[in-house]
């Protein structure tokens, strides 16, 4: 990761606060990542999802069709899912 992104990633933890829940699989815990939907790696925090360590690497390794049928972009919030 070059110093860039770095700084950006530190931004985004700094004003985005994390809520311990993947974006995608619902999982809860202390150790997740803000990942770039948008692989930019800009400033704009819309485009920024709290994900597990799991659902990050899918997002990174190219499946992220899987991923972005369960999660909303424009809210990056996980869709509701009816049981």
């Amino acid at each position: 990761m070059s110093s860039k992104n770095r700084l950006i990633h530190l931004h985004i933890n700094k004003i985005k606060p994390k809520t311990y829940i993947c974006n995608f699989c619902g999982k809860i815990s202390l150790y997740h990542e803000y990942a770039n939907i948008g692989h930019g790696y800009t400033r704009d925090i819309d485009l920024w999802i709290e994900l597990c360590h799991s659902c990050h690497r899918l997002l990174d390794y190219g499946n992220i069709e899987k991923l972005f049928k369960e999660v909303d972009i424009k809210s990056c919030q996980k869709k509701s899912k009816q049981h």
